[in-house]
């Protein structure tokens, strides 16, 4: 039996698709700024991530600490997806004088360590406003449920304030774990 694709992995296999379409497109031009293929390879990095996240979590609930280490792999694969791009561009049009020589190759490459701190805090950004958006979502479903139910008066009432600091606090800590790791 063929298992039906949730709709996140839909919508990242629709990204590869308009991603690769464009980095087909941009391949047959004649150009050669720097600009184009950092975006492309953005792009890229961007649709790959979202293709492993979609597959990854298929069925679990995604914390914002999966989404800062998503965030520093896009960013990570962002230098090296426009590296690669530069590198096969310059292959298949096989220039005396390529469209990107080496330097810009490597100014490309020497920018990894940064593109990555980028990709996890806006990962982690990206991560935090999820947790407030389900928090938000979670003390809906939690008053609803209370006053349908007769008897959700005598127990005792979830504190969702203090829970979402707490929340917030561990992510904290857990990226500052995760800096430290790094560094």
């Amino acid at each position: 039996m063929k298992r039906s694709a949730t709709v996140a992995a839909k919508l990242s296999r629709g990204a590869l698709l308009l991603t690769g379409l464009a980095i087909l497109l941009w391949s047959g031009l004649e150009d050669s700024d720097a600009a184009a293929v950092t975006a492309l390879g953005g792009l890229s990095a961007i649709s790959l991530t979202l293709l492993l996240m979609a597959r990854l979590s298929a069925g679990r609930r995604v914390k914002s600490g999966h989404t800062a280490l998503a965030g520093a792999l896009a960013g990570a694969l962002a230098s090296l997806c426009a590296a690669a791009l530069m590198l096969f561009k310059n292959l298949r049009h096989a220039h005396i004088f390529p469209d990107y020589p080496a330097e810009m190759l490597l100014a490309v490459l020497e920018r990894l360590p940064i593109w990555t701190i980028a990709g996890s805090l806006a990962g982690l950004g990206i991560g935090l406003l999820l947790v407030s958006r389900l928090g938000d979502s979670d003390r809906r479903a939690i008053a609803s449920k209370q006053a349908s139910s007769a008897t959700s008066k005598t127990k005792l009432k979830f504190n969702h304030r203090g829970h979402r600091e707490q929340r917030e606090m561990r992510l904290i800590r857990d990226f500052a774990a995760f800096c430290r790791k790094i560094f």
